[in-house]
């Protein structure tokens, strides 16, 4: 990562006897960004959401465009032989654009941050008559647009005792979920301003709205539990 990524967030594609080469092309800025999110869910450590806010502005910057409301392919820096292109068809490898939506909304949610989820919204929009058309050839936008119309609990557990709370809820299955902790303050807005250094707390979200904070992951799994079965009865009246 030290060779091949700038101060600034940007990426280079290749790296070779000591040179850093070829502007890096959307894929590798969403395939990157999601490796950070998943090392800090597997870690916890806030390094790694930073890395990966840092990528996700510098992608926004250089490659999207607002008009579409999609991601080219390439960097603006890049010269345009004919055209800009946009890789929005999910493969055995899923398109760069349907993970930078993916991406997307979990930072929308680590770092409170509508902003992100407006871009998702209007790339869902976008994409919303291909993917009807052809489903079999947007398994990853399927995804996302499940996890935009189903219930999606953020969890943020801060205290003394938050990455072993954290650990034992993982173990769990708890479909659109996304998981935050940290054993004292956190930088990450999804954390702050919930630290007390003589509990841990579990707080469950949606949408940013929260319950009251619980101190145990029996009560957390309650609230969870209860807050998916009222979306079903609303749903179904």
């Amino acid at each position: 990562v030290d060779e091949l990524m700038e101060e600034n967030g940007k990426l280079w594609h290749n790296h070779k006897k000591g040179k850093s080469t070829i502007n890096g092309f959307l894929e590798d800025y969403a395939t990157v960004v999601d490796a950070f999110i998943g090392l800090y869910e597997t870690t916890l450590a806030e390094k790694w959401l930073q890395k990966a806010h840092l990528l996700t502005e510098y992608a926004i910057a250089e490659f999207y465009d607002a008009a579409e409301e999609l991601f080219h392919f390439t960097p603006k820096e890049d010269a345009v032989l004919i055209r800009r292109t946009f890789e929005v068809a999910d493969n055995v490898i899923p398109s760069s654009n349907a993970l930078m939506a993916q991406n997307l909304l979990k930072l929308s949610k680590y770092f409170v941050n509508s902003a992100y989820r407006d871009v998702v919204k209007g790339m869902m929009g976008r994409m919303e008559k291909s993917i009807k058309e052809n489903p079999q050839s947007h398994a990853l936008w399927l995804q996302v647009a499940l996890s935009l119309q189903l219930p999606f609990f953020e969890i943020a557990i801060v205290g003394p005792k938050g990455t072993t709370m954290a650990h034992e809820l993982a173990t769990h299955y708890l479909p659109n979920t996304l998981l935050a902790a940290a054993e004292k303050e956190g930088a990450i807005p999804l954390l702050k301003d919930r630290f007390s250094p003589n509990s841990t707390m579990i707080h469950v979200c949606r949408e940013g709205q929260c319950q009251l904070p619980v101190s145990t992951v029996k009560d957390a799994l309650v609230q969870l539990n209860g807050e998916t079965w009222k979306h079903q009865e609303e749903k179904h009246g």
